[in-house]
């Protein structure tokens, strides 16, 4: 496991490392369709707190791709539990920077059938505090394929992006 994911989890609460991998997948999987059907924050805190912290990057990278795909209160919705969580140390800035970085990787691909996926990953950067600590934005920001349209997004704020997803949008339509 990289040194980066696990690096920060001696200052995180630690849960019991008791699962095998086939339990930590099978566990991220409900706690996430769960988290999708009952949307209550109070509950969801328990599913970074019962995963041992060097597995939580999958499941912050599970809620990421689950919520790209969804509207926007639910992209929301994460990204509130993110915030949660990080101000609970629940998530490390570096295991969020783990469950982002495939979805970094394939946005450009992405935006072509979801067109707000730049917003949205915008907002869920937001909430897990990333957008805040330089090098590790700069870390993601660089896996896109457009390391200046996401930083852009990412300073003008959530009224802005989509504003901006808006205009995209009807030009996007009408061309």
């Amino acid at each position: 496991m990289n040194d980066e994911v696990t690096g920060e989890a001696a200052s995180l609460q630690v849960a019991p490392p008791t699962l095998s991998e086939a339990d930590i997948e099978a566990k991220i999987e409900a706690d996430t369709q769960n988290f999708f059907s009952i949307r209550m924050l109070d509950e969801a805190d328990s599913y970074f707190s019962s995963l041992p912290t060097e597995h939580r990057h999958l499941l912050v990278e599970a809620l990421v791709t689950k919520s790209i795909e969804m509207k926007e209160q639910d992209v929301v919705l994460v990204s509130e539990l993110f915030a949660r969580v990080r101000e609970n140390g629940l998530c490390s800035p570096a295991a969020f920077k783990g469950g982002f970085n495939g979805l970094a990787v394939h946005l450009g691909d992405l935006s072509v059938d979801i067109p707000h996926a730049w917003a949205y990953l915008a907002i869920l950067l937001r909430g897990s505090g990333l957008d805040q600590l330089e090098k590790r934005r700069g870390r993601i920001t660089e896996k896109t394929m457009d390391t200046d349209k996401l930083n852009s997004l990412l300073w003008c704020g959530v009224d802005c992006i989509f504003s901006i997803c808006f205009v995209l949008l009807a030009y996007y339509t009408t061309h």
